[in-house]
């Protein structure tokens, strides 16, 4: 037996009351005179019971054969005890004063369950018969009687140590196992133990999450029903396991209930003792990384815009087929007409649709196996691998037709084409390219005027809409300033770009919103600012055009004042082109004799002292002087 520490060799009271007891019944069976039970106890023995209460030992005996010291001796020596003493016989004085004589002595060691000795267990005869056989083996069999006595505390005490050790461990496992399952609970992966049949039999907050049940719904279900694998004594069938056991994590589609379809990297480990009893299957929802990775992959190779391949990825399929089987290979550029003019006329916003839309046509135009990228800018280019450049002709064709069909359109789409033909591998991309794009220039230059002419038409009607800028304000303002040029001995050719700037001085106003051009209220400063852009606006969309080139620098300067102190550029004087102080004196006066919503109408005569009072500061003072007199002289029915 497994040695007993020495906590579990302290003797309870009422053993000690038995044992007491238990002597008794040794003198009696034993007919002994005496029966004393000793404890080892540090260097001396100590009684811890008798039959009599021994009140003192006379002096005339020999101290030898004291029943303490025999005792003693018994344990120190740990063998057994025989001894006759009837030369010399003890005397021994009870506590009630009777004296006994003993003549002899039988003693065993009694041992703990370890061979540690516990004390002595001796007899004391006060006639020879407490040395015979009878004695002696009845006195055995006590002694065998003792020490299992001792046995059993032992035992009791370890199995109360080990009741006890048992009561904190469960305690201390508990504990343990409901921390594991709050911080398996607060992690983001899943995370579901299964039995041997596959049942679920613990999942965790996120893995309720995921698969969209409650948590507490998925134990009891099957992995089957979420995971369409089957498992067979606690493995993971076929391609799943082999996946699983190979890589360690699996990635695996799933459709939830609701119809979401999820990515999931799945994990499989065995179950930790102390607080499982099957397998754990651990995923992580990876739907987002994913779509973010395609996301992302597909943004290298594409304009967001349009959809469409940008010009990296039509490089690098230029050189993939780049081969004899590909051959005839074809290019063709398509070259977006007036897009820079759409872009400072209405914005970059209105530009982005008609790139949007012109996408879509070449798109509707293509074939499926057609490589359509954005090459730039206004320019798109298309590969076709296997194409004859009379298949290409019939592709243009078509691009055309679709374009027409747009001509209705507030922006009708018109595409500029040029076709290269690669008859053999080997010439570069940009080679080809060149020869697309020359052959591209040659037609936009019959095409574009037709299509910026259409899109300045859409201006002028478009702030004809948003603002009081009408057709007859226009018309009134060619009169006048006509009239006054011709007064002034302006040549023709002046008198045409006077005629054609009172049209187009407020183009740039397009671009400015109807609530602020029709205002009744003061403006605040960014709103002034933004009407004071409009000169700048007007100037790029005349540029844009050849038509129009020509009067760009009027419309850029027909808000300056005389003193300098106009927008956009702060020039003064005679640094003002003529034709802009006159349109800028003359609009002023339209304004003032009709009205607007910010600005009460007033006669003739009081927009003439106006003139004459800004004379100097806004106003060119000579131009003014000539303008009174033409309007003494000539009824313009205003």
């Amino acid at each position: 037996m497994r040695a007993a520490k020495k906590k579990d060799k302290k003797i309870p009271g009422k053993v000690f009351a038995e044992w007491q007891e238990a002597v008794q019944n040794i003198a009696f069976f034993l007919n002994v005179s005496l029966v004393l039970i000793m404890e080892a106890n540090k260097n001396r023995g100590k009684i811890v019971a008798s039959n009599i209460s021994v009140k003192d030992i006379k002096s005339n005996s020999d101290p030898e054969n004291n029943p303490l010291h025999l005792g003693q001796k018994i344990m120190d020596e740990g063998e057994p005890l025989k001894i006759s003493f009837s030369a010399r016989p003890v005397k021994l004085e009870t506590e009630k004063g009777q004296e006994m004589v003993l003549k002899s002595a039988l003693g065993f060691p009694v041992h703990w369950p370890d061979g540690e000795i516990f004390g002595s267990l001796s007899v004391f005869s006060s006639g020879e018969n407490g040395q015979g056989e009878k004695t002696e083996k009845g006195l055995a069999q006590f002694k065998d009687f003792f020490e299992k006595n001792l046995e059993m505390i032992c035992l009791d005490k370890k199995l109360k140590e080990q009741t006890r050790k048992r009561k904190e461990l469960k305690k201390s496992l508990k504990k343990r196992q409901k921390d594991y399952q709050e911080t398996v609970n607060s992690i983001s992966d899943g995370v579901l133990e299964f039995d041997e049949e596959g049942n679920i039999i613990f999942a965790n907050q996120a893995a309720g999450n995921i698969l969209e049940e409650k948590k507490d719904d998925l134990i009891g279900e099957n992995l089957e029903g979420f995971f369409k694998f089957t498992l067979v004594q606690n493995k993971i069938n076929a391609s799943i396991e082999n996946s699983l056991l190979g890589r360690k994590e699996l990635e695996y589609k799933i459709i939830t209930k609701t119809g979401k379809e999820r990515i999931l990297k799945l994990t499989l480990a065995p179950g930790e003792r102390s607080f499982s009893e099957g397998r754990f299957l651990f995923f992580r929802d990876i739907t987002e990384s994913k779509n973010q990775g395609r996301r992302m992959k597909y943004l290298s190779f594409h304009y967001t815009l349009t959809n469409l391949y940008n010009r990296a990825f039509l490089e690098e399929e230029y050189k993939r087929l780049d081969v004899k089987r590909q051959m005839p290979t074809c290019l063709l550029i398509a070259d977006l007409n007036g897009l820079k003019l759409i872009n400072d006329s209405f914005g970059f916003r209105k530009g982005d649709l008609a790139l949007k839309k012109a996408a879509e046509i070449l798109q509707k135009s293509c074939r499926r196996e057609d490589i359509i990228s954005r090459w730039g800018g206004d320019e798109f280019v298309i590969l076709l691998p296997k194409t004859r450049e009379d298949q290409v002709a019939n592709l243009c064709s078509r691009i055309k037709m679709n374009c027409l069909a747009t001509e209705n359109e507030e922006f009708p789409i018109s595409l500029s084409l040029g076709v290269a033909v690669k008859e053999k591998p080997g010439e570069g991309i940009h080679s080809l390219f060149q020869k697309a794009e020359n052959r591209m220039l040659e037609n936009k230059l019959l095409e574009n005027r037709s299509v910026k002419s259409h899109i300045l038409k859409a201006l002028l009607k478009t702030l004809a809409e948003k603002s009081s800028e009408t057709e007859g304000h226009a018309l009134r303002m060619q009169k006048m300033a006509y009239v006054i040029g011709g007064k002034m001995g302006l040549s023709q050719s002046d008198l045409d770009r006077l005629s054609l700037l009172a049209i187009l001085h407020d183009l740039g106003k397009t671009i400015i919103s109807e609530e602020i051009l029709e205002k009744p209220g003061p403006l605040t400063p960014k709103e002034w600012k933004k009407i004071k852009q409009h000169p700048v606006t007007g100037f790029r969309i005349a540029s844009a055009t050849e038509e129009f080139m020509h009067i760009a620098s009027l419309i850029l300067y027909h808000h300056e004042w005389w003193d300098g102190s106009g927008y956009p550029s702060g020039i003064a004087g005679e640094e003002i082109p003529l034709l802009s102080r006159i349109i800028s004196m003359v609009d002023a006066f339209d304004v003032m004799t009709t009205g607007r919503p910010y600005k009460k109408k007033m006669s003739r005569e009081e927009a003439t002292l106006e003139l004459k009072r800004c004379a100097g500061t806004q106003f060119d003072p000579e131009l003014v002087g000539n303008f009174a007199e033409v309007l003494q002289e000539v009824n313009f029915d205003l």
